[in-house]
């Protein structure tokens, strides 16, 4: 069925079969170059995402040793305080 719909789109418009295979060969090196430009964009993003991944990776190990950081330093605080109020109950 699809022959013959371009077959009759073709004598509907009066084009002859050289003018419908010229545009068909345009419409497909048009096609070529936009699947190019798809791809490179693909893979453009693709590597920005992983570009992004590592960053976010990064970026959550350094919070994480922040974090532990402030941990340990409240409890270097906590002790500091509790020293301070035994010294101060002994004078």
């Amino acid at each position: 069925m699809g022959n013959f719909d371009a077959f009759y789109e073709m004598a509907s418009t009066g084009k002859t079969l050289e003018q419908v295979l010229a545009e068909n060969a345009l419409l497909c090196r048009q096609l070529a170059k936009l699947q190019a430009r798809a791809s490179a964009l693909i893979q453009q993003r693709s590597c920005e995402l992983e570009q992004l991944g590592n960053a976010v990776e990064f970026l959550n190990s350094r919070l994480k040793e922040r974090e532990a950081t402030i941990v340990f330093l409240q409890a270097k605080l906590q002790e500091f305080r509790k020293m301070s109020a035994c010294n101060a109950q002994a004078d």
